[in-house]
């Protein structure tokens, strides 16, 4: 019998968002990233001044304990593999019986342009989201601002139902849930698409352990904050493995 030895070689790839570049007009170039090798021209002030908008919108109309399950559903769905859903895709949906979520928040100022011309702005709920008592526990609601270098930043704003600020720390996770208002990483953020590497993510990852007898059950790093904050979910990470037969 052939004995195969695999040399393990791990090569980790943490995409959090690069220092943007800025072009002759005063506008950001967003290269790649997350959002496969597009190129983006997008004002980052007009993009964060959106999320900020939506944020305090959604925090306003967050008292409603009938939005606050239809997040946790959402979420809970897992499309992306994380607990992120597209505005896009809950939009629409109703939380009670007169009104949609998009028509209830533009009394709060939010406007169309979220859905025409930010299709990848995504609401989360990175931590405790399975432990979300939704009956009881109001969350706040944050925005992570668009561009940003991660590793410089210490704190994101949230804001409570009664429209009042907070800054909340990434260095530590909270002890209840937060919901965050940001562009996706795992869409293109042109097109709001599922990029290819996170489409039937869990369907995938059951077939293969289903199918293999090998299997890499668990990575160890000190603190995952150290490389992405918690408020951006699950780190996405690439794991490479090069095996070398012998004999």
């Amino acid at each position: 019998m052939k004995k195969l030895c695999v040399i393990f070689a791990f090569t980790m790839f943490f995409f959090g968002c690069k220092e943007p570049t800025v072009d002759s007009a005063g506008k950001s170039k967003i290269k790649g990233n997350l959002n496969g090798e597009r190129i983006g021209k997008l004002d980052h002030d007009a993009v964060n001044e959106e999320l900020e908008t939506l944020s305090k919108a959604l925090a306003k109309a967050i008292h409603n304990s009938s939005l606050r399950q239809l997040i946790k559903d959402q979420a809970l769905l897992e499309v992306d593999g994380d607990f992120d859903i597209l505005y896009s895709e809950i939009s629409g949906k109703s939380i009670d019986e007169t009104s949609q979520l998009h028509n209830n928040l533009r009394k709060s100022g939010v406007s169309d342009k979220i859905l025409s011309d930010l299709p990848s702005t995504q609401i989360s709920v990175p931590v405790l989201c399975k432990e979300w008592d939704t009956k009881k526990q109001i969350p706040i609601v944050a925005f992570i601002p668009f561009g940003e270098d991660d590793s410089k930043l210490g704190h994101i704003v949230g804001y409570d139902s009664k429209g009042i600020s907070h800054n909340i720390s990434l260095k530590s996770l909270p002890s209840q849930p937060v919901i965050v208002v940001s562009i996706g990483e795992r869409y293109d953020i042109l097109s709001g698409k599922l990029l290819p590497q996170y489409k039937d993510i869990k369907k995938r990852n059951a077939a293969r352990l289903a199918s293999s007898s090998e299997s890499l059950y668990w990575m160890h790093f000190q603190n995952l904050g150290d490389y992405e904050p918690w408020a951006k979910g699950r780190p996405e990470i690439r794991l490479t493995i090069a095996g070398v037969r012998n004999g």
